[in-house]
C-alpha cells in the first residue's frame, strides 16, 4: 500500500525540533538539565519528568528536561557531549542512541560514545507488537508467515528508535522481511496503524494498549522474557509461539567524559533515592516502565555487550546508514 508523504528507512530525518525546557522546580540554584533525543510528547517525557522530580528533591536544585531530536539521538548526544565535564547537563538515553546510532547516521556527529560516560541503568521496557483490529494477522505465528511470503510495513516512531531494533531483530530471528516507515513520534504512527496503512508495530506498553483495550488494535504479544506488568492479560511473544524472541530497550543517564568522580557519585546516589520512592516507581510501572537501577560499571559492561551484538548486526548488513 502508498504511504502519504512517507519515506521508508533510507531517507534520513530531518532537523532537530526546537522545544521549550519544562522545569521540576524553582529557585535561585543552577539548573540540572537532562536532554531527551526524541521529539516532544512521547512516553520518554514522563519518566523524565517523574526522574526530575526527584532528583530535584533529592539534590536540592531546580531540575530542567529539554527535548532535542534528530539524526538517531546523535544530535542530543553531541550537545551534551560538548557541554563539558561540570555535571550540570545529563543525557536521558537508551541503545538506539549510544550503540546503534553511530550506524545509521555515521556522518552526523562524534560517536556517543567517545563524548559521553554512563552514570547509571534507570529502566528497561518492552514493546507490544500491535496489529489494526481488522487485520487478518490474528497471531503471532500469522504474521511471521505473511512476512516470510512477502514485505510487511513496519511503522517506527524513529530511525534507530528501540522499536525499530525490535522489528529488526524480529526479521532476524524468523526471517521476516519488513520495511520500516519511519514516524517523528509513536502519536502519528499509531493514527496510521490504525487506519490500516501500516501492517504492524511495536510500540510502547502504555500508548499502545489504551488503543488495543479501546477495540482499535490487537496486541499479537509483548517483546520481553516475561509479561509486562502494566498489560499481564497479554502473553509474552515466545507465549505467542515466536521462540526464542527477546527484546528489552534499558534508559539510563549520561554525563560528559571527564566529569569528576565525586559530581558522578553524588549526581548516581541521587538518581537511586529518586527511584526508590514508591510514588515514582508505580509511575513508571503504569507507564510501561520496569525500574531497574545499579553501578556505572555495570551500566558500562551492559552497554559493552550491546555494542558487541549490534556492530555484529551491522556488519551482517541488518542496520544500515539512513
Amino acid at each position: 500500500m502508498t504511504m502519504d508523504r512517507r519515506t521508508v528507512i533510507s531517507l534520513a530525518i530531518g532537523s532537530a525540533l526546537p522545544t521549550l525546557p519544562s522545569f521540576a522546580q524553582t529557585g535561585g540554584a543552577t539548573p540540572l538539565t537532562i536532554v531527551i533525543p526524541f521529539a516532544p510528547g512521547g512516553a520518554s517525557d514522563l519518566v523524565v519528568r517523574t526522574l526530575a522530580d526527584g532528583l530535584a528533591r533529592e539534590l536540592g536544585r531546580p531540575v530542567v528536561s529539554e527535548n532535542k531530536g534528530g539524526a538517531g539521538g546523535m544530535i542530543a548526544a553531541a550537545a551534551v557531549g560538548r557541554t563539558g565535564p561540570n555535571g550540570q547537563t545529563l543525557l536521558y538515553g537508551n541503545q538506539g542512541q549510544i550503540v546503534v546510532a553511530r550506524h545509521l547516521f555515521p556522518m552526523s556527529a562524534p560517536e556517543p560514545r567517545s563524548m559521553l560516560m554512563p552514570l547509571t541503568l534507570t529502566a528497561r521496557t518492552q514493546f507490544l507488537l500491535v496489529v489494526p483490529t481488522d487485520s487478518p494477522l490474528l497471531q503471532a505465528p500469522m504474521l511471521v508467515e505473511a512476512g516470510r511470503r512477502d514485505r510487511l510495513k513496519f511503522g517506527i516512531p524513529g530511525i534507530g528508535s528501540p522499536p525499530h531494533l525490535a522489528a529488526v531483530l524480529l526479521g532476524e530471528l524468523t526471517g521476516v522481511s519488513v520495511d520500516v516507515i519511519p514516524y517523528q513520534g509513536s502519536s502519528p504512527m499509531l493514527v496510521d496503524l490504525i487506519a490500516g496503512r501500516l501492517d504492524a508495530a511495536f510500540d510502547n506498553v502504555a500508548s499502545s494498549l489504551l488503543h488495543v483495550r479501546a477495540g482499535k488494535l490487537r496486541a499479537l504479544g509483548t517483546s520481553g522474557t516475561a509479561r509486562a506488568s502494566a498489560a499481564s492479560e497479554v502473553p509474552t511473544l515466545v507465549e505467542s509461539g515466536i521462540d526464542g524472541y527477546a527484546f528489552q530497550s534499558w534508559q539510563g543517564l549520561f554525563a560528559p567524559k571527564g566529569t569528576p568522580g565525586e559530581v558522578i557519585a553524588s549526581l548516581v546516589s541521587a538518581v537511586h533515592r529518586a527511584l526508590a520512592d514508591p510514588v515514582a516507581r508505580k509511575r513508571l510501572v503504569d507507564a510501561g516502565r520496569e525500574v531497574t537501577t545499579g553501578s556505572s560499571a555495570e551500566f558500562e559492561a551492559l552497554i559493552a555487550q550491546d555494542a558487541e551484538a549490534w556492530d555484529a548486526r551491522a556488519r551482517k548488513g541488518l542496520i544500515r546508514p539512513a
